[in-house]
């Protein structure tokens, strides 16, 4: 930008439009140590999204942990996705504190990025949702007032961590949050910037459940792709079916098919580890196993054949121009190296959505 050619960005500007720490935010993500940012006005949006999801999905925490009591609950009542996201807030800890500590302010703000986006509001929150909702007619004392106060218990303990690891990039909006978070959660009565950056728990790191909780949430993608193929209305629930591979991986996802059906907007969900393919459904892979959905009603199997045949026709061409830029030498020597690793993950993502497709056209032809 230049000031004589009357281009440049007035940040007193950009703070009234988009708000101080969405400004802030955005300027630490976009700017990777060593390169140059091209910068416009709407890259201000990013940061003004972001900092909306936080106070949403802290508004969300907040209301829900009002009025309960915030006891630390017993191991076995701790769900899949409590380890999980417990584990996952251990390492974000770890890898903001190292990335702040080395003054890698984009590499922090990423974590956090990915963590309060995709990892807690995604799907954290998401998940928990299911416990409270079966837990409002549940008397005191049993599984599901018991698996609820798990849920709200480490709700509240990953957002008051989370306020603290966010509060380096968004200072007034983690301020204003912090007086609302429970007592019990807090250091005190004083304000979050005086607050003790939180302590590492080695213990919360868990390893299996992250592992069990990745194949669970491949598992709802797949199911959530054949929606979208089948063009499955949001409103209905069909009853899903799940083959998996190992007799091993059936017991353990069968303790949470509950949560995979709420998820994935199922009626039901059946899980086998031996048979034929059902008739008259759409399918999709994940690793370990297969998924299946009725078709519906509406279903068309000419149309659907003839809608697979072009997006698989489109995918291809994707594959195609991929597959001749990382074969070009000079675009791998002289690209940045992200961009290249970028179209490699995109093209083992395009692979996998043609076997996908080509799955639910062999299916359709019998």
């Amino acid at each position: 930008m230049s000031k004589s050619a009357g281009n440049g960005i007035d940040p007193v500007d950009m703070i009234e439009r988009y708000g101080a720490d969405a400004v802030r935010y955005s300027l630490m993500i976009l700017t990777r140590e060593g390169q140059d940012v091209k910068l416009a006005e709407n890259r201000f949006d990013l940061g003004q999204r972001f900092c909306n999801k936080i106070w949403n999905v802290a508004r969300f925490v907040l209301q829900n942990l009002e009025g309960h009591a915030l006891e630390a609950p017993a191991a076995e009542d701790l769900a899949l996705e409590d380890r999980w996201i417990l584990s996952r807030l251990e390492a974000m800890t770890e890898e903001v504190g190292r990335t702040l500590e080395g003054y890698d302010f984009h590499d922090a703000a990423q974590a956090l990025y990915r963590f309060t986006w995709d990892d807690f509001c995604d799907w954290y929150v998401e998940s928990a949702k299911r416990r409270l909702w079966e837990a409002e007619e549940a008397a005191p004392g049993s599984p599901e007032a018991r698996s609820a106060a798990a849920a709200r218990h480490t709700l509240g303990v990953t957002l008051a961590q989370l306020l603290k690891c966010l509060h380096p990039f968004t200072p007034y909006l983690t301020e204003a949050l912090w007086p609302e978070v429970p007592e019990d959660l807090r250091d005190g009565d004083g304000m979050l910037m005086g607050a003790a950056w939180p302590s590492l728990v080695p213990a919360r790191r868990d390893a299996a459940a992250e592992a069990r909780f990745r194949q669970m949430q491949d598992i709802v993608r797949a199911f959530r792709n054949v929606r979208a193929l089948l063009e499955v209305a949001a409103s209905d629930k069909p009853v899903g079916t799940l083959l998996c591979d190992d007799a091993e991986d059936a017991a353990a996802l069968e303790h949470e098919k509950g949560l995979i059906a709420f998820l994935a907007r199922l009626e039901d969900l059946q899980l086998t580890t031996a048979g034929s393919k059902p008739s008259d459904c759409g399918t999709d892979l994940f690793k370990g196993g297969s998924v299946f959905v009725p078709f519906t009603a509406d279903t068309d199997p000419a149309k659907l054949a003839a809608s697979l045949g072009k997006k698989m026709d489109k995918v291809q061409k994707g594959i195609r121009g991929i597959e001749g830029k990382l074969k070009n030498e000079k675009f791998v020597a002289n690209a940045d190296p992200e961009v290249v690793a970028s179209e490699r993950v995109r093209l083992e993502e395009l692979q996998v959505e043609l076997g996908t497709l080509e799955a639910n056209l062999v299916g359709l032809n019998g």
